[in-house]
């Protein structure tokens, strides 16, 4: 009878037996599913806080006004840097604006490139699109102002809103927006952002950021403050390589450790079962 497991692991899969330790390397689709309250995200060491510190509050976290317009309060990593095909992130925000002006932007990073959906009261209420760049000090600038897709108008400000954004790989204005929910309106879409410098490639993170003070765009960043109640996050990313060299060493260690956890504690069953027989 063969002794032998298998592990799958990000695209590598660690096959152990009596022939010794095979790898086999693949790019699969992969999902990701994300949920948090405000105060989990504040205690989980893999959020950033890169501009502004919240303050925990209840189950919530606040934002208050100062610091950086435009710049990123939270950011969460999602995926590695790899080559990858479409990738559809499902995202949700519950948040409470604290002052009356409330144009806060969250949406996907490649780390200095930005696709977002901004959440404003301009309008009555509502929402567009906007795509921009990070500064070197994380202040979002060079937002494409003026041109912006408008998603919703005349909603007064709800707490939750979630949409699908999709960015493609192969044309930069493929990129968009679509079942879009904010109260009980909702657009379809898709509503396409105009092209942009983001390299799909990188590694991609949320972010959420304070309003903007940039011409032709609008918003008082610092005069701004939120409150992020729960965050959800669904991803279906569609890699086209495996991780780097690097990172597959570190995956055949991490591995072999868990197959060679199981085999031995299986052995050491068996021996128990032996001895007592």
């Amino acid at each position: 009878m063969s002794n032998s497991q298998s592990l799958f692991l990000f695209g590598t899969t660690l096959s152990l037996g009596l022939s010794g330790l095979m790898i086999t390397q693949v790019a699969p689709a992969q999902a990701l599913s994300l949920s948090f309250t405000g105060a989990e995200l504040f205690n989980n060491p893999n959020v950033i806080f890169p501009t502004s510190m919240p303050v925990v509050n209840g189950n919530s976290i606040d934002f208050g006004t100062g610091g950086v317009g435009g710049g990123i309060l939270l950011e969460l990593p999602l995926l590695p840097a790899l080559s990858r095909g479409d990738v559809t992130f499902s995202i949700g925000l519950d948040y409470t604006p604290l002052t009356s002006d409330n144009d806060a932007i969250i949406g996907i990073s490649d780390g200095t490139n930005v696709f977002t959906v901004r959440r404003i009261d301009n309008f009555g209420g509502g929402s567009d699109l906007l795509s921009g760049s990070f500064s070197g000090s994380g202040s979002l600038i060079n937002l494409q102002g003026g041109s912006q897709t408008q998603i919703l108008t005349g909603l007064n400000p709800v707490n939750l809103f979630s949409f699908d954004l999709t960015i493609t790989s192969d044309t930069l204005s493929d990129n968009f927006i679509s079942n879009y929910v904010e109260g009980n309106a909702s657009a379809t879409g898709p509503f396409n952002y105009l092209p942009d410098a983001f390299n799909i490639d990188n590694a991609l993170s949320l972010v959420f950021v304070r309003a903007a003070d940039s011409p032709g765009i609008g918003g008082n960043g610092t005069d701004e403050a939120y409150r992020i109640n729960s965050l959800s996050v669904t991803v279906e990313d569609n890699p086209t390589s495996v991780p780097e060299s690097s990172n597959i060493l570190g995956l055949i260690l991490l591995g072999a450790g868990f197959l060679f956890t199981g085999i031995k504690g299986k052995n050491k069953e068996e021996i128990k079962t032996e001895q007592e027989t």
